[in-house]
């Protein structure tokens, strides 16, 4: 690419709708989660002046509704008008501000009527500080809740051989931590209840997953279409984060999401 290249000149670009199967190939080749929703609210593909062909896209802009918990948490006097952009993919070799126009010109052709709330996340995990959204005067409005800090902060790179997950198994039980012994009165506290309900924290760790994309957002969205909302799906909503998560431990810091609204 020539020096005047590496800026991306508006004449010779355009954004229009790009089909699915497109969109999802570029997502699963080029973006860090490898995968998407299953659905899109709105795909927008990144185009040449004069391409034609679905094929010849070099970037998308993926849109879909959050989750409840996630729209409520956004904008809870009109949670139903909350849209999120879930992924956001630039081949390489396209010029440098490519992703920036892509968005914009993304944004514009969402309804304000339909959709008068956007909402974006940026993974600071991944190096990314939201310059892409402030670029289109997107307001950061929060970070989500860091997790596996104290592993980050307290054990070293390359320290963990094995993981073992030992989870609660909806027994449907409460537990107890025993005090005393040795024939006195032994006192107790609860330590847990291994019951679960469908609630907001439930909706959290769905959302969380669904955020995360790919292979188990698949799943679970599957399996919430098939159970509905019951007890076994919010043990299945609490577990599938923490499965995702144990490959990844001090393999990347899986540190909060900056939250952006435009």
């Amino acid at each position: 690419m020539s020096p005047v290249e590496q800026r991306l000149r508006k004449a010779d670009w355009s954004v229009r709708s790009v089909s699915i199967a497109v969109a999802r190939r570029m997502v699963e080749a080029h973006h860090y989660a490898g995968g998407a929703s299953n659905t899109a609210t709105y795909l927008h593909g990144l185009f040449r002046a004069g391409e034609i062909f679905d094929e010849q896209s070099v970037g998308v802009a993926w849109w879909i509704p959050p989750t409840r918990s996630a729209a409520m948490a956004t904008y809870p006097r009109n949670w139903r008008g909350v849209l999120c952009l879930s992924r956001l993919v630039i081949l390489p070799g396209v010029p440098k501000n490519a992703c920036s126009f892509l968005l914009a010109r993304s944004r514009r052709m969402i309804p304000a009527s339909d959709w008068p709330c956007l909402v974006t996340y940026a993974d600071e995990w991944q190096g990314h500080n939201g310059s892409i959204y402030r670029a289109d005067n997107w307001d950061s409005v929060g970070t989500t809740k860091r997790e596996l800090a104290v592993l980050n902060e307290h054990i070293e790179n390359e320290s963990i051989d094995l993981v073992y997950l030992d989870p609660p198994f909806n027994s449907k039980a409460n537990y107890n931590i025993l005090f005393g012994g040795n024939g006195k009165s032994q006192a107790q506290i609860r330590a847990f209840d291994d019951t679960w309900h469908w609630g907001d924290e439930s909706e959290r760790s769905y959302a969380d997953v669904l955020q995360y994309g790919g292979k188990p957002a698949d799943v679970l969205e599957a399996f919430r279409g098939f159970l509905g909302d019951n007890d076994m799906m919010a043990y299945l909503a609490m577990m599938a984060p923490r499965l995702i998560k144990i490959p990844f431990i001090k393999v990347r810091d899986t540190g909060g999401q900056n939250k952006w609204v435009p």
